[in-house]
């Protein structure tokens, strides 16, 4: 099984990114928390994707906006590093034998 890929440091965040409540007022949620959830999300997205190369096409997406995010972080400031292709791979091959 696939382990959680960010690591949350602050109770704060810990509770932002544990309240699932849709936003107030249609609100979306900070880039920053929306980023963290793909993550934490991504294990269980990619067992339903196609093919490996859908599964790498997807982490390599999720990268360049993590990327991204590093080089201009918002508030709230959230720890959220790279995802391995291979070990997401990986994990979608044990999901999906031939």
């Amino acid at each position: 099984m696939v382990r959680s890929l960010f690591r949350v440091r602050s109770p704060l965040i810990d509770a932002i990114l544990l309240d699932r409540r849709p936003a107030a007022s249609g609100a979306r949620p900070a880039a920053s928390i929306k980023l963290a959830r793909d993550v934490e999300q991504l294990p269980e997205r990619i067992r339903k994707l196609p093919s490996e190369q859908r599964v790498r096409e997807t982490v390599a997406e999720l990268n360049s906006r993590i990327t991204d995010y590093h080089a201009r972080p918002t508030h709230p400031f959230v720890s959220v590093r790279r995802v391995d292709p291979d070990e997401m791979a990986a994990a979608w091959r044990a999901a999906n034998p031939v």
